[in-house]
């Protein structure tokens, strides 16, 4: 708080304050020329009425914790000596309201959130105990038998949250009935981001859920399905073979026959159970099933687009790179959709960073579909 005193006038500028408070609060003097080479004292009367002395340092001192342990009015002066010279100041005091103060802290409870992240870590603490104690043959439990109660547990979760925990875990070669039953029944029931199938050295990872639902024109997706989104690109392309973004990317080269290609060699688990959607493109409606991601979807924004190039219908990131941002880099350079100049369309670059290039470039094909 700021004090000024002229001659034996004090002015005070009240602080704010509360009872209970202890080196913290500071009160910084400001003297005229009468007060030169005096060594001075502040006066601290607290609400009890006792006074608590305190000697200036360079005009400033911390106000007594003492003066402030009751609510009330405090009130201060100041005292200045200099040989036989004494000078003394009038009162000033301010309100120390009351406050709530005592007690032992509990912690703070936690969001819903991590009440779930927290019992699914301790879910896999659990697990991990009784997986081993199985396996030291403790009782007649085999992991086998811990795996299903794990798994038994995690469904009991709903779909929704299934898009906000990634695991991880290796789903298998290939897509079995009872996973593929479990997407069209909507429960995803043991699928989570960031799953993966793993055929011929390539992951093939769960990157959204529910995704495209309720959008389109005039048809709009209503079936449940799952998105996926390879770890590595399967082929390298050009956007045009000339160097043009005229009529964007709905008209280029890479979505009218190199994508057809890359369609054509997804492996059959997928490529049976394809979803087609109505995807809003360079400013009209198409249809669409194995593409390539744009800005949105991979950083949750748009940083190289074209201003006049922003319309879609793909808006928002998806849950993979939301959870793990780490993957939206796979070390070489791969297209996105956006047309970023007259003759430049986005990138990732093999670096992780948002980029544009020549439509005449060759770079990475990373694409994404949806089964269900």
């Amino acid at each position: 708080m700021k004090i000024k005193v002229v001659n034996q006038r004090l002015y005070l500028e009240p602080p704010e304050t509360a009872e209970g408070t202890r080196e913290y609060l500071r009160a910084e003097f400001s003297f005229s020329e009468e007060w030169d080479g005096m060594t001075k004292t502040a006066f601290f009367r607290g609400a009890d009425g006792e006074n608590h002395p305190k000697l200036l340092k360079d005009n400033v001192c911390t106000v007594p914790a003492e003066a402030l342990a009751v609510p009330g009015r405090v009130g201060v002066s100041v005292s200045g000596t200099l040989g036989e010279t004494v000078i003394t100041t009038d009162i000033k005091s301010f309100t120390v309201p009351a406050t709530l103060s005592g007690g032992t802290p509990s912690d703070p409870e936690p969001t819903v959130w991590q009440q779930i992240l927290d019992k699914v870590d301790e879910t896999k603490q659990i697990a991990q105990s009784v997986r081993e104690d199985a396996e030291a043959g403790k009782f007649a439990a085999t992991a086998e038998m811990v795996e299903r109660a794990v798994s038994t547990y995690m469904t009991g979760l709903s779909p929704e949250m299934h898009r906000n925990i990634f695991r991880g875990e290796c789903l298998g070669e290939s897509i079995t009935a009872e996973q593929l039953a479990t997407i069209r029944d909507g429960s995803f029931k043991d699928l989570y981001v960031g799953d993966y199938w793993e055929k011929d050295g390539v992951k093939y990872r769960i990157a959204d859920i529910n995704y495209w639902k309720n959008v389109g024109y005039p048809e709009q997706v209503q079936k449940p399905h799952i998105l996926i989104v390879p770890d590595t690109t399967l082929g390298s392309g050009q956007m045009n073979a000339n160097n043009s973004t005229a009529g964007g990317y709905r008209n280029s080269s890479m979505k009218a026959a190199r994508l057809v290609q890359i369609a054509n060699s997804l492996p059959d688990t997928f490529k049976n159970i394809l979803i087609s959607h109505r995807m809003f493109s360079d400013g009209s409606w198409g249809n669409t099933s194995v593409d390539i991601m744009n800005e949105v979807m991979v950083h949750g924004t748009y940083i190289c687009t074209d201003n006049n190039n922003r319309q879609t219908s793909d808006t928002q990131q998806l849950a993979l790179f939301r959870l793990a941002p780490e993957l939206k880099a796979i070390g070489v350079n791969y297209w996105l959709r956006n047309v970023a100049g007259s003759q430049t369309y986005t990138l990732i670059s093999q670096y992780g960073d948002a980029s544009s290039d020549m439509a005449t470039s060759t770079y990475g094909i990373r694409p994404v579909f949806a089964i269900g």
